[in-house]
This record gives structure tokens, sequence and C-alpha cells, in this order.
């Protein structure tokens, strides 16, 4: 072997450890925006967590919904937190769920959430979602008018 066989050999392995440390590099960064992401998204939902979880394992005790279905599906759970496996999994960090699913899995996360969130409007709203408000303001006054009559009560 001579010289200019080895002197290649050098150069290759400089290009291809180059070519490996910028790799490392850009799949680091993309899990950390993937993390980042995924909290802000997670803060996003929060408060419609609670009405788009079901009840997870034989006694029901956490809720959660499924991001990503598969013989170890994603769980986004009730408080917050993500869960890999079946029913009550094991939870994992942002950065965890990023490792795993990458970019591949933003997509299927999102509609995931967003299709939670159509089906309960769709089963639990029979009417449009500005007529909640007026439910709800209606069911904040008779609250009231029974709170006073409770108190006439007492008197």
């Amino acid at each position: 072997m001579d010289d200019k066989t080895l002197t290649d050999l050098g150069a290759q392995a400089e290009r291809v450890g180059l070519a490996e440390r910028d790799r490392q590099a850009a799949v680091a960064d993309e899990r950390r925006a993937m993390a980042e992401f995924l909290e802000r998204l997670v803060s996003q939902v929060r408060p419609a967590l609670p009405a788009i979880s079901s009840r997870l394992g034989a006694d029901g005790t956490e809720r959660g919904v499924v991001l990503v279905p598969g013989a170890e599906p994603l769980w986004l759970l009730e408080d917050g937190d993500f869960a890999v496996g079946p029913l009550r999994g094991a939870r994992k960090s942002p950065e965890e769920v990023a490792a795993r699913w990458r970019m591949r899995g933003v997509r299927k996360i999102v509609e995931a959430l967003r299709q939670a969130m159509l089906e309960q409007e769709k089963v639990h709203t029979p009417r449009p979602l500005p007529r909640k408000a007026e439910l709800a303001a209606r069911c904040r006054r008779n609250a009231a008018k029974l709170h006073a009559i409770a108190t006439l009560l007492d008197d």
C-alpha cells in the first residue's frame, strides 16, 4: 500500500466523519425543536384535555387521548404528560417523544388532537359553540337565584 492510498483514505475518513458530526448536530437540533413544539402544543390544548380524554386501563383511573396508534401507542394524558405503550404506558418527556417520533409524528399528533376535539364538539355540542356560552350564562344566573333562595330558606 502506498502513501497516496493512505492519504486518500485519511481524507475520505475526514469527510465521512465531518458528515456524521453534521448529521448528529442536525438531528439534535430537530429533536430540540420538536420538544419545544410538543411543549407548546400541550399548553395550547391543555384546556380541552379533560373533554377529549378517554378512560384508560381496567380501573379507569387515568385518562388520555391516543396521538399515534399502534402496538406501542403514544398517549397524551389528561394531566399533559406523554405516555408510550398499551394503555397506561411509561411516561415520557417531550424530549423522549421527540427522539422517538421526530417529524414523521408531528402531523399525526396534531391531526389526532384536532380530530378528538372535532369529535367532542359533534358528540357533546348539539348547538353551535356560541350557544354554549349563552347556556353557561343562563346556568350561572340560575345558580345565583338558587343560592339566593337557599339563603332565604336558611333564615
